[in-house]
């Protein structure tokens, strides 16, 4: 849950395909995970409308997520990138 990022590729398989493209999910669109389950649907937000999907489904999308805002993590990052130019 939170997770944003971008979708690059739906599955090959017409029918899976076409199901989601009617849902409005499709190559470049952007997206948020606002619910994932195992069990259950996954629930995204695309163009600020919630698209509930199987599970099953949502793992066929390809996506690139965005790098993560946390900035401690950032922060850290930055360090040890800093720690390891210096050797």
């Amino acid at each position: 849950p939170g997770t944003r990022g971008t979708i690059v590729s739906l599955p090959k398989d017409r029918m899976n395909r076409q199901r989601l493209l009617s849902l409005g999910i499709s190559p470049g669109k952007i997206f948020e995970v606002r619910h994932r389950d195992a069990y259950g649907p996954t629930v995204l937000v695309i163009d600020g409308q919630r698209i509930a999907i199987d599970s099953t489904l949502a793992e066929q999308v390809s996506v690139v997520a965005e790098p993560s805002e946390d900035r401690a993590w950032s922060s850290a990052m930055a360090r040890l990138k800093e720690i390891w130019s210096l050797r």
